[in-house]
């Protein structure tokens, strides 16, 4: 249940997102870094919204925060929140103290790099891509092979170079190099205790289920007022059953968000991360599909906002592992156990 203070956390989200993200700014250059807007949000503590209280945070629900991304998802805010989100928690945690700025972090999947040296003395070098917002970001996060295990080294701006990119949104995802010394300073070694590229799912999950309630508002209100032939579209059958099938992929990627929201951060969350990631990324490309085609051509056109959602929902899918990737390494959990009752196995194994 929640708080009164989540409660007025989440609607204090919903306007400052509702006047943040305005029509000329999201149709327009997201190359330029939004100082003015990304400064409301920070005077509104959302980036740093997971931060435990233990940690200098302010011990809000988790669910509830998380929550934050999924409203960030609906009014397609073009600005890393998700991604300062999670890494600020992992910063505080390891006692890095509270970042300041925008934070973001690579796939594990999407990164080559080493960590080397020894008797106290400690280099890393790699190169990272597809990293979102990395050349506007004050700290990285990276996944590295170390000491027989995995450790995260937040590297600092200035401590790599970036090699500018794009989504086909028009966000920033870019490519990083780095070679430091792990000195505290421009790079520092944190617990690896979590995975990002299951930290990433988790939080283009919920910025999926945003996206895609989203469209189906869109596309219910174009049906609506839409006429052809003297009726609403909405009294046409094959519009209702597109309609119906939109508003199936919603409740879906709103279970699947529900899902994340809980398992995010905790020792056995992995499996519910994956397989709710893997059904949203699906629901992403069906979603934008229908709502593409009961739009028309109007849904095409660079003028009609239709687009700033369906080339979100289009990457997303892709990124932290796309559905076909999570399938695949679930699937071969699944036989290298070699469960004999798949529905037993996924529904405990989830909870154990």
């Amino acid at each position: 249940m929640m708080s009164n203070e989540d409660n007025l956390v989440l609607e204090s989200a919903r306007r400052l997102f509702g006047g943040l993200a305005d029509p000329a700014w999201l149709h327009g250059s997201l190359a330029e870094w939004p100082a003015a807007k990304w400064r409301q949000l920070s005077e509104q503590g959302l980036p740093l919204g997971l931060v435990r209280e233990e940690d200098g945070g302010f011990g809000l629900s988790q669910v509830e925060m998380l929550s934050v991304i999924r409203l960030a998802g609906y009014h397609a805010l073009p600005l890393p929140l998700g991604e300062t989100m999670v890494a600020a928690r992992l910063v505080a945690a390891a006692g890095g103290g509270l970042p300041e700025g925008p934070l973001s972090f690579a796939s594990p999947a999407a990164t080559d790099g080493v960590i080397s040296g020894g008797d106290g003395v400690l280099r890393t070098s790699g190169m990272a891509r597809a990293i979102p917002w990395a050349r506007h970001a004050e700290r990285i996060l990276v996944a590295l092979a170390h000491a027989g295990g995995t450790a995260i080294v937040a590297l600092a701006r200035g401590a790599f170079a970036v090699t500018p990119g794009a989504t086909l949104a028009g966000e920033p995802c870019d490519t990083i190099r780095w070679d430091v010394e792990i000195d505290g300073v421009q790079a520092r070694l944190i617990a690896g205790d979590i995975d990002l590229e299951l930290a990433g799912a988790a939080i283009r999950t919920l910025a999926i289920a945003g996206a895609v309630e989203r469209l189906l508002d869109m596309t219910t209100r174009y049906a609506l007022d839409r006429q052809q032939f003297g009726r609403a579209l909405t009294q046409f059958q094959a519009i209702q059953q597109h309609l119906a099938i939109l508003a199936g992929q919603a409740v879906v990627c709103r279970t699947a968000a529900d899902s994340v929201a809980e398992a995010l951060f905790t020792p056995t969350g992995g499996r519910a991360i994956a397989m709710a990631k893997a059904r949203a990324s699906e629901a992403a490309g069906l979603a934008a599909s229908i709502a593409h085609q009961v739009h028309g051509a109007i849904g095409f056109s660079d003028e009609h906002d239709l687009h700033l959602f369906s080339k979100r929902l289009w990457t997303w899918r892709e990124e932290f592992g796309s559905e076909h990737w999570w399938n695949r390494l679930i699937g071969s959990e699944i036989a290298a156990e070699g469960a004999p009752d798949i529905w037993s196995w996924l529904t405990q194994r989830e909870t154990a």
